[in-house]
């Protein structure tokens, strides 16, 4: 390129600031391109079963044990044996249990199902009046 005066330091300098400018945009396109495979790959790890599929999860709970339970994917296959009617044939007279979300929806629910079995529930929600009204 071929810019200012025609002193030949302007010219030089002037070529490199262009080819700076290019360098930078090349390597911000670069860096997009990057971002968007990434967020690709996540999206397929995340909202997909193509990890369930290939055995990642079920190898990864063989290596470290104590992962399993953190994501629903460690169970895909796993027969639960597990039902409301044992749930609610539990005595949990002397337990202690903490509800979040207690005012309303599942909270709720969780918190008046396991007062009837006995637990003493503390209630936590964002609104003391509403907290109070339920309980």
């Amino acid at each position: 390129v071929m810019l200012g005066t025609s002193n030949g330091s302007n010219r030089t300098v002037t070529a490199l600031r262009v080819d700076r400018i290019f360098c930078v945009n090349s390597m911000v396109n670069m860096a997009a391109a990057l971002v968007a495979v990434a967020a690709t790959v996540i999206g397929v790890f995340l909202y997909t079963s193509v990890p369930t599929r290939l055995g990642l999860y079920s190898r990864q709970a063989r290596r470290d044990p104590m992962l399993v339970g953190m994501t629903p994917a460690f169970h895909h296959g796993t027969k639960w044996n597990y039902t409301f009617e044992e749930l609610r044939s539990r005595d949990l007279t002397g337990r202690r249990a903490v509800v979040t979300g207690a005012s309303s929806g599942i909270g709720l629910a969780m918190s008046e199902l396991l007062a009837r079995q006995g637990a003493h529930v503390t209630m936590a929600c964002r609104s003391r009046s509403k907290c109070e009204s339920k309980a």
